[in-house]
């Protein structure tokens, strides 16, 4: 049986980490290609980084990930690398609880944030201060925490009066502003992040990158996917590679960046 995440599973204050916690067990993920493309025949080994093609029956599947077990407790970074189409958004996705699995189970014990694409959990129709609350509550946050960070949140993005209006009005870097200054406005146990955000102009994003900083040093679990060695040794402890797929290797992140480089040579 498939079990979601559970966004607000962890009603416990923050700091009691024994119960922040990422565990999946035999976890899948398959999208079916809505028309069957002629002449594009099942594929049990693709291409290196990129999900395999199957056929069940008339449809055809891309199996974006497979069977993969995963534990992550308290105190570990984790770091998530492949090529590109390894699967390894498709991972942060369903730990945010955006997809369901398959097959298999995920369980997510603790408050998410996440910083994925700048659209994702927005209205477009809605006003920023309005999209705060939306993103506020999709977190688990309550309507008095969601109230009580919002002038904060508000400040910090710079938006003025543009947070009243819709979002339709914004440019990029002005979604990318509110989206940075959301995830980071609450405090969570686990954070979710595909690269590392960079927002604004550049007074902006040194002031971003200070408070990712402690944003990050406060969090039980980090889980960040991303192309650049540099970042995931910063920030990581431990690493996963993900290829077509699978969990081909799991262990210290300085092992884990030399296994994938490695690989890619050998491709």
């Amino acid at each position: 049986m498939t079990t979601a995440p559970n966004l607000a599973a962890d009603t416990s204050p923050l700091g009691q980490d024994s119960d922040i916690s990422i565990e999946t067990m035999a976890m899948g993920v398959s999208y079916p290609i809505p028309r069957f493309i002629r002449g594009v025949a099942r594929r049990d080994n693709p291409k290196p980084g990129s999900g395999a093609i199957i056929q069940k029956g008339q449809q055809l599947y891309v199996e974006a990930l497979r069977g993969l077990d995963l534990a992550v407790e308290t105190g570990t970074r984790l770091g998530v690398l492949g090529a590109n189409g390894a699967g390894k958004s498709t991972l942060l996705r369903i730990l945010t609880g955006i997809y369901p699995p398959t097959t298999g189970s995920v369980r997510v014990s603790g408050r998410i944030g996440s910083m994925l694409d700048i659209n994702t959990g927005f209205d477009q129709n809605e006003t920023g201060r309005d999209n705060i609350f939306l993103r506020g509550i999709f977190m688990g946050m309550s309507q008095e925490i969601i109230e009580e960070r919002m002038d904060g949140i508000c400040s910090f993005s710079g938006l003025g009066d543009y947070l009243d209006m819709p979002l339709f009005s914004y440019s990029s870097g002005m979604r990318a502003r509110l989206s940075f200054a959301i995830a980071t406005g609450f405090e969570v146990d686990i954070i979710i992040m595909d690269e590392w955000l960079s927002a604004g102009d550049a007074s902006f994003r040194e002031q971003a990158q200070r408070h990712m900083n402690d944003y990050v040093e406060k969090a039980g679990i980090v889980v960040l996917a991303s192309h650049s060695e540099g970042m995931l040794k910063r920030v990581c402890n431990r690493g996963i590679v993900l290829d077509s797929g699978n969990l081909v290797f799991d262990g210290p992140i300085d092992d884990s960046i030399e296994f994938h480089v490695s690989r890619n040579k050998q491709v």
